[in-house]
């Protein structure tokens, strides 16, 4: 049996955010700062908020700076300032699962479950046709 991440229903599952993490920079744009206790604990922040796009984080004193716009993060934004580390957000995870997949389907028809089918959609001017092939 092999234990992998996969994607079942809803958004992909992933072991942990994915950042772009540009050390002793700063991107123009960010937000108001706040001070924080750790810089873990703004990035924290930005994963659990819907429009946050990243985080420069000023390194003495700790500050957070938010971002909002995915836009902002272009070269021409981008500049070198000691003592701050910016982190572009790729890809968010709010929810990680463990789930064990099988080798073959056979092995998990046997276990009660449905086998796994493929969807297809073909679409023309005047007709959609759905067709659902079993996998081998």
């Amino acid at each position: 049996m092999c234990y992998c991440f996969v994607n079942v229903v809803g958004p992909p599952l992933c072991n942990k955010p994915l950042w772009i993490t540009r050390r002793g920079q700063t991107v123009v744009g960010a937000t108001t700062w706040f001070p924080v206790g750790t810089e873990q604990a703004c990035l924290d922040y930005c994963v659990r908020t819907s429009n946050c796009a990243g985080v420069d984080i000023n390194l003495s004193p700790l500050r957070c700076w938010p971002h909002t716009d995915p836009a902002d993060y272009v070269d021409s934004n981008i500049f070198y300032q000691p003592g701050t580390d910016s982190y572009q957000l790729l890809e968010r995870c709010l929810t990680t699962a463990l789930i064990p997949t099988f080798p073959s389907m056979s092995t998990a028809t046997t276990r009660g479950l449905p086998p796994a089918t493929t969807t297809t959609t073909t679409t023309t001017p005047s007709t959609t046709t759905r067709n659902t092939i079993p996998e081998s």
